[in-house]
């Protein structure tokens, strides 16, 4: 695969799995549309006019909404140019994914509940469903073999509160150790990059 950096997502697989993990099923419902749309926004698969093309479809719902959202929506759709170079990762994620698929997240969007839990049934259930299978199934790849996108998606969503139980994670480190272990070749580049994914690992647990 291509890589340019040493963060998780700086490679070509890994955005190239980006857009089916986000994916929100298409639904004429305004939740669905924020959620989907949002999203997009987000991880930087579409481009700002896109999503306020998409949002002005339903603008006799969007004046129902809660002001900060409506004020955010509306400030989009009329400049939509002046979001294309925001940016809304962190600095301690931008250290472990990199800065590939680092979108502008309009965070009043994630505030209504009706869109946070679409997107934990939808999105965070199909990253941890995938990572089930990688890091704890019955055979283990090594970390040349990318299937671990759906970990920084996990990783973003704690921006908007959504984490996972302490215990699953628990499953995913132990198999992630086994997959460094069957690692041997450029350690340089490992050694650098499995410490940040340790430390990802706590930061998507549940501590409460």
């Amino acid at each position: 695969m291509g890589t340019w950096g040493s963060g998780l997502w700086d490679n070509d697989a890994s955005l190239d799995a980006l857009p089916e993990l986000i994916h929100v099923p298409p639904s004429k419902d305004l939740t669905h549309l924020l959620a989907s749309w949002g999203l997009r926004l987000w991880f930087d698969r579409c481009a700002p006019k896109d999503f306020a093309r998409a949002i002005e479809r339903k603008s006799k719902e969007v004046i129902k909404l809660p002001k900060p959202l409506f004020e955010a929506l509306a400030a989009i759709a009329q400049r939509p140019d002046s979001f294309k170079e925001k940016r809304s990762r962190s600095a301690p994620h931008h250290a472990i994914l990199g800065g590939s698929a680092d979108g502008y997240r309009i965070d009043p969007v994630f505030a209504l509940p009706e869109v946070r839990a679409l997107v934990g049934a939808v999105v965070r259930d199909r990253c941890a469903a995938q990572l089930d299978a990688v890091l704890t199934g019955p055979s283990r790849v090594s970390l040349y073999e990318d299937h671990l996108t759906g970990l920084g998606v996990l990783l973003e969503l704690t921006n908007v509160g959504l984490f996972q139980p302490a215990d699953r994670v628990a499953r995913w480190r132990a198999g992630y150790a086994e997959m460094n272990a069957l690692t041997p070749e450029e350690r340089d580049f490992w050694d650098e990059l499995v410490p940040r994914v340790e430390a990802l690992f706590i930061s998507i647990t549940d501590t409460q």
